[in-house]
């Protein structure tokens, strides 16, 4: 992995940081991971800020390569008109096709301090989450 992070002040009052994160995975495959963010000091007691970034979640090995696994799970099958718990034979096997986790993160702000005992922010945040890694429950899958 390689880090890169830059603090660029613009002027007295603005700044822009900037960064990046490599990462090489052997078993796997890279990803660049940037990230960008401004400050500006409108006023002494004001100020408005905002980034963007975007991040990665390899695989674990584990659902990469692992063998298939035999589990005895406990669930209730609503759909089927049952309403008690029994046991339902479950395997859990690899997935060499998964796909890395990504995700995008916006935020925009601004805060505005009045005094020294009062003070208000108000911020946005944007958040979206593609190929969420996950194990699904039997109770879930059941579900459906």
């Amino acid at each position: 992995a390689v880090f890169f992070e830059s603090v660029l002040p613009v002027s007295d009052t603005v700044e822009v940081n900037l960064k990046a994160r490599y990462d090489d995975y052997s078993d796997f495959g890279d990803n660049v991971a940037p990230a960008v963010s401004a400050r500006w000091q409108v006023a002494d007691n004001v100020v408005i800020r905002g980034s963007y970034s975007e991040s990665f979640r390899a695989p674990g090995l584990d659902l990469l390569n692992a063998a298939r696994t035999f589990s005895a799970e406990s669930a209730i099958d609503y759909n089927n008109g049952s309403t008690t718990s029994r046991q339902y034979n479950t395997y859990y096997t690899q997935n060499s096709e998964l796909e890395a986790e990504t995700s995008d993160y916006i935020n925009l702000g601004v805060a505005w301090d009045v005094n020294d005992n009062l003070s208000f922010k108000l911020d946005y945040f944007q958040l979206s989450i593609d190929n969420v890694i996950q194990s699904k429950s039997l109770q879930g899958l059941l579900a459906f």
